[in-house]
């Protein structure tokens, strides 16, 4: 029931399918952007968030495993406010100093 309050909250379209993936739209947000799809697979409900910062220089594609919008969607906001960023580092993990 949490997410179809929070569905609302941000104007997104109620899931319709019961299995495969269906976009939702997009939530403006005042730091950026998020357009928000998700795959179902009952019981398992997957995001894909495309999260675009308000500056233009940060673009972030994120999946989800299972579970609900509302576990997710702090974490969009943070990436869209800059307050989390995420970096991806290639090659071997490094020591801790």
């Amino acid at each position: 029931m949490e997410d179809f309050d929070l569905l609302n909250e941000l104007a997104l379209t109620q899931p319709t399918l019961d299995e495969g993936s269906e976009y939702l739209g997009r939530v403006l947000m005042e730091d950026g952007e998020s357009w928000v799809d998700v795959t179902k697979h009952m019981p398992l409900k997957c995001w894909d968030f495309s999260v675009f910062a308000a500056d233009g220089k940060r673009q972030y594609q994120v999946s989800t495993g299972s579970g609900d919008l509302a576990d997710y969607w702090p974490t969009v906001e943070q990436l869209a406010d800059g307050m989390l960023i995420v970096s991806m580092v290639d090659g071997e993990p490094a020591e801790p100093a």
